[in-house]
């Protein structure tokens, strides 16, 4: 910030120091809860890893092991992002409550194995990740945004039509991948046909039949009944004589949704005289 100041009708600009702010207790104390829960999820995760490994062998069974915590880890994620929506929010916690219960029974049974009278060690060491839990719920129960029914169903609204718009976005990719699949499968199988018909001697023009001349607009059956390819083949036989741009031109106006690129590539797979009208 920079304050003016005149003297004798001289004016001069200097920085001002901006006071500072003061502290931010709250979120001081936030962000020393999550320090705190996080280091405190952190032995809990070690300790239920060793237990639960142990439990299973030891050597690939502390693998195995890590699915548990991994898991868990996941749900505090997903509770996370489902802080602005209550409900979506429940699943997640249901769910790490249930992962709470296995991992705290296997502890459990991990210490009685090691001494079956050892219900103390047992009992105590499954505490551990309670109380890991319950800080971690103590947390996010601070960090869970609580709306009115009213902001929570404006909230629903609008992301329910962005959702909404990016799943016709995919939609809309999906298909137009897969009609380009499609318009390739049948220009392939029009270049075999055609291969085929020239090797058999079957797109030679028949010189015995009669000539027909063509008439000035293609007639029956209806151009707008075809698929593009046929009707592109189809005009192309009637009218020979026009170019791959007078053709779209001609298919335009009969109702036929095309381009003369896509004329010229119809022509290149198909020769004109192999086209019967």
């Amino acid at each position: 910030m920079n304050r003016k100041y005149t003297r004798d009708g001289i004016t001069v600009t200097r920085p001002v120091a901006l006071p500072p702010l003061p502290l931010d207790w709250q979120m001081i104390g936030l962000r020393v809860a999550i320090v705190l829960a996080v280091g405190m999820m952190g032995v809990a995760i070690v300790w239920s890893t060793y237990s639960i490994g142990t439990l299973l062998g030891g050597g690939i069974g502390f693998a195995a092991a890590v699915v548990f915590d991994v898991s868990w880890i996941i749900v505090l994620v997903l509770e996370y992002l489902s802080r602005f929506d209550e409900e979506k929010r429940k699943f997640p916690q249901i769910l790490g409550w249930g992962l709470l219960a296995v991992t705290m029974a296997a502890i459990a049974w991990e210490g009685l194995s090691q001494d079956p009278a050892a219900w103390g060690l047992a009992i105590f060491g499954a505490l551990v990740s309670l109380v890991a839990k319950v800080l971690s719920l103590a947390v996010m129960d601070h960090v869970n945004v609580k709306l009115s029914p009213d902001d929570t169903a404006w909230i629903k609204a609008v992301t329910s039509d962005v959702q909404t718009k990016a799943v016709i976005a995919q939609v809309r990719r999906t298909a137009a991948r897969d009609e380009m699949r499609a318009t390739k499968q049948l220009l392939a199988m029009e270049r075999e046909l055609a291969m085929v018909r020239a090797a058999y001697g079957l797109t030679e023009p028949d010189e015995t039949a009669e000539t027909i001349e063509p008439s000035p607009a293609i007639a029956a059956p209806a151009l707008t009944d075809m698929p593009a390819p046929y009707a592109i083949r189809f005009a192309a036989s009637q009218r020979p004589e026009l170019t791959a741009d007078d053709l779209a031109e001609l298919l335009a106006d009969q109702g036929v949704d095309t381009t003369p690129d896509e004329v010229r590539q119809i022509l290149s797979v198909t020769p004109r005289t192999s086209v019967e009208a």
